[in-house]
């Protein structure tokens, strides 16, 4: 498949494309190590706030 550059009316293969556009599979990592980091974060900040003496007992 073929798409053409519209600006210079010239024929693009699409691995160009693909490879200037991150794949789905790309993207879902991405995602996931997103996720995980965050779940990381929020973690920590939680056993910060658990190993804190607490004030009301």
């Amino acid at each position: 498949m073929i798409l053409f550059n519209q600006l210079s009316g010239e024929r693009v293969p699409t691995k160009t494309l693909s490879l200037r556009q991150p794949s789905p599979m790309h993207t879902k990592v991405k995602r996931i190590i997103h996720k995980i980091k965050k779940n990381k974060s929020r973690q920590e900040k939680s056993l910060k706030i658990m190993k804190q003496p607490n004030i009301e007992n």
